[in-house]
């Protein structure tokens, strides 16, 4: 694994929690929108990034779900972040961003996958 790609990872997560950060705003103050998007965005970017590590080629295009089946594959720990509850998680990249959630426990359930999501990422990869 290369520092690059650790730090891709490091900075994915910042990317993760910047989005969180809006979620402690009032409900009615959060822009979803922009929520929903960094976190599709995170839960791709750390997904792929892992599976580079163990020499796995993704497709640019590849949905959520895609991207975490091969996830599994490598480490049944990936059973942890559970994507069922993702309405997007079957969306092609290109397609990702046309579909959001507005309403914030949406956003916010999503949010919490991608951070179980970094913890498996994390805890194999011995990441600090």
């Amino acid at each position: 694994m290369t520092q690059e790609i650790i730090q891709s990872l490091k900075d994915a997560h910042q990317d993760l929690q910047n989005a969180g950060t809006e979620l402690y705003r009032p409900s009615d103050h959060v822009v979803t929108i922009s929520v929903c998007h960094h976190t599709q965005d995170t839960m791709k970017k750390m997904m792929s990034l892992y599976l580079k590590t163990h020499g796995i080629t993704t497709e640019a295009n590849a949905s959520l779900e895609e991207l975490y089946d091969q996830c599994y594959r490598q480490n049944p720990e990936f059973i942890k972040a559970d994507i069922s509850n993702i309405d997007c998680k079957n969306l092609d990249a290109d397609k990702l961003h046309e579909k959001y959630c507005l309403a914030v426990e949406n956003v916010g359930c999503c949010t919490n996958i991608a951070h179980q999501l970094r913890g498996v990422i994390w805890d194999e990869l011995k990441i600090s």
